[in-house]
């Protein structure tokens, strides 16, 4: 699928790849970015933000009837660290997210991932989070948990891979 890059607001042609480009580099503390009427957005990356953000909803990736598309939310580049950032609103909204990336946002310390099935990829290393408790009989190709960590519950979850967890605990 072809990307196709964007700098404002554009009508959207479904099934076309977009990157938006128009988002401003030097973006500061308290600076806020909102996403509207994205019930059809299927990834978001701010990673290149990670130093400044302070707040993040995915709330409007839902249609009317509740339903997303969004598969994927990378905050975190595994490189540098966020003390703003405490919680992901919205996060309950999305029962199709199959990836989640924080890594380095040590403001974060729980997640509600209760309701999140389909989660197949959680990378948390060097954040604050304090507990890991994924839906019950999920499938997991890859986790990386902070040393932070404190509670880790696994019910009927499936892990794909022997060295799974990139996990050192202090």
């Amino acid at each position: 699928m072809a990307s196709t890059e964007v700098d404002g607001p554009t009508a959207r042609t479904h099934d076309v790849e977009y990157t938006a480009t128009g988002l401003p580099s030097n973006t500061g503390v308290g600076n806020l970015i909102y996403i509207y009427n994205a019930n059809n957005l299927k990834a978001i990356d701010v990673s290149a933000y990670i130093n400044a953000l302070g707040y993040f909803d995915v709330s409007a990736a839902v249609d009317v009837n509740g339903g997303s598309n969004l598969k994927s939310i990378k905050l975190g580049d595994g490189e540098n660290t966020n003390a703003y950032l405490e919680a992901i609103s919205g996060l309950d909204r999305q029962s199709g997210i199959e990836e989640i990336d924080i890594r380095g946002y040590q403001g974060i310390t729980s997640l509600g991932l209760n309701n999140l099935y389909d989660l197949k990829v959680f990378k948390a290393a060097n954040s604050g989070l304090t507990s890991f408790e994924p839906a019950a009989g999920i499938h997991l190709t890859n986790v990386s948990l902070p040393s932070s960590l404190q509670v880790l519950s696994l019910d009927s979850v499936t892990l794909y891979s022997d060295d799974i967890f990139d996990y050192t605990p202090t």
